[in-house]
């Protein structure tokens, strides 16, 4: 049976963002103690990622990716090449850095693509970027991205749940895994 999971934030092809993020991929650091970013680190990341990602996810299953796929500026063949080698049917709700037309990702080999929020399972609302007052939602609840590891927001609340990958290992997490931390939230 299909399952259905949830990641954002990606970034493929993205150095700096090993950077930004204090992700593990980086290979020295400077003298001052910040990390040094060399090609070969961006391509550990992309492979590691992929490797995570297909080790969870199965070929029958549905991922959710919420925004922020690959670099903003990764052109559409390198996209498809990192598409074509994940498990699952992806379906992509665009991020701030998914600058390309639904058209052009729809040809990368996503299953479908959406430059808006998306309500899933008449519970929840998936958006790139968190809903602000989560608690004024009328019941659903968002699940979201693009907030990376900012402490200013928490990776479950009883109205929110934060799928970037910083949070989860850098791989997909399963909606029943969601549901599972939800029912925590709520007592």
């Amino acid at each position: 049976m299909a399952r259905v999971w949830f990641i954002s934030d990606t970034h493929f092809y993205h150095g700096n963002i090993i950077r930004y993020c204090n992700r593990p991929w980086f290979s020295k650091r400077d003298e001052k103690g910040s990390p040094v970013i060399l090609p070969q680190d961006t391509d550990r990341m992309n492979a590691d990622m992929i490797k995570n990602w297909n080790q969870t996810v199965g070929s029958d299953d549905v991922v959710w990716h919420l925004g922020d796929f690959a670099r903003e500026e990764t052109s559409l063949n390198m996209v498809r090449d990192v598409v074509t080698q994940l498990s699952g049917k992806i379906n992509l709700v665009m991020g701030n850095h998914d600058s390309m037309s639904i058209k052009k990702y729809l040809q990368c080999g996503f299953n479908r693509v959406y430059d808006y929020p998306v309500i899933f399972d008449d519970t929840f609302i998936l958006s790139h970027e968190p809903i602000a007052q989560t608690d004024k939602l009328g019941g659903y609840t968002n699940i979201f991205g693009h907030v990376h590891n900012n402490g200013q927001y928490q990776t479950f609340t009883p109205n929110s749940v934060c799928v970037c990958v910083e949070r989860h290992n850098y791989a997909p997490i399963s909606y029943e895994y969601i549901r599972a931390e939800l029912q925590k939230q709520h007592g």
